[in-house]
């Protein structure tokens, strides 16, 4: 019903050009009505296992339901568990399709800090490609080493619009870079909250997510750490709490929502790994 409504208020505001985000999976969401210019699957981890499947090849199949015929697809990360498995549904469907890592190497630079309290405002991120439309660096007020991954993809798929009724110039792709947080609003991707006593927030929610985020821990530098986390039901908390450090304060939460997990309960998981 939502999605409906977003169509609707879409098209009441004469939107030339819309992202759609699959609110799970793809094969069966209700997104995929739509024929879009390109299609994206972005990084695959063990994420809503009940509905989706337990493998990694399983949650790519359902992933693969938004490749459509003739379309082209952008596909963010190649793995040996799912790259026949894409290639095989691009080819069903006669759709061109690009793994990004292939044509796109990002690798992080320098922070940029801002006023007396040097708070991190942007990271650089530089590019090595052949494509010309991408710039040889952009700013990014995400930082987590984790978005390499994520603005290789992103950088490759407007690339790829070049070729459709939509094309992004170069100065439109570094500017969305710079000013991601300013126009969407995306909060809690390694934002610092302060930096006295340093305080950083992070969404991440799958095991693999969580991966990244103890990789980043590990390369900042603290006397104590301290973990706030809360997760919601429908999650494998044990597999994501055995990413975390043992040496850490843990503060279990939960928040006002009704898929939320009990602190009580997670604290119980988190005593049993140890």
């Amino acid at each position: 019903m939502t999605f409906a409504m977003a169509l609707h208020h879409f098209r009441e505001k004469n939107v030339q050009v819309a992202v759609f985000e699959t609110g799970m999976g793809g094969r069966l969401d209700s997104t995929n009505v739509v024929k879009p210019v390109l299609s994206v699957i972005t990084n695959i981890g063990h994420d809503h296992q009940q509905f989706l499947g337990d493998t990694i090849e399983k949650i790519a199949a359902e992933k693969a339901g938004i490749i459509k015929d003739g379309i082209p697809v952008v596909i963010g990360q190649k793995h040996p568990e799912t790259e026949d498995l894409f290639l095989k549904k691009a080819t069903e469907m006669s759709a061109p399709i690009i793994f990004a890592a292939e044509h796109l190497k990002v690798t992080e630079g320098e922070i940029i800090y801002s006023g007396e309290n040097k708070t991190p405002e942007y990271k650089i991120f530089r590019m090595e490609t052949l494509q010309q439309k991408i710039p040889e660096q952009i700013f990014s007020g995400v930082m987590g080493s984790y978005q390499t991954e994520n603005i290789t993809t992103a950088a490759v798929a407007m690339a790829m619009l070049q070729n459709t009724n939509f094309p992004v110039s170069t100065t439109s792709i570094k500017e969305g870079f710079k000013n991601i947080i300013k126009n969407t609003a995306l909060r809690g991707r390694w934002q610092t909250l302060q930096t006295s006593p340093l305080t950083v927030c992070d969404t991440g929610h799958n095991k693999e997510g969580i991966e990244q985020v103890v990789g980043m821990i590990k390369n900042t530098q603290y006397k104590k750490l301290h973990l706030v986390l809360g997760v919601v039901n429908d999650k494998d908390a044990a597999s994501i709490l055995q990413a975390f450090p043992a040496n850490a304060a843990y503060y279990f939460c939960r928040a006002s929502i009704p898929r939320s997990l009990d602190a009580e309960e997670l604290k119980d998981t988190g005593k049993k790994i140890g």
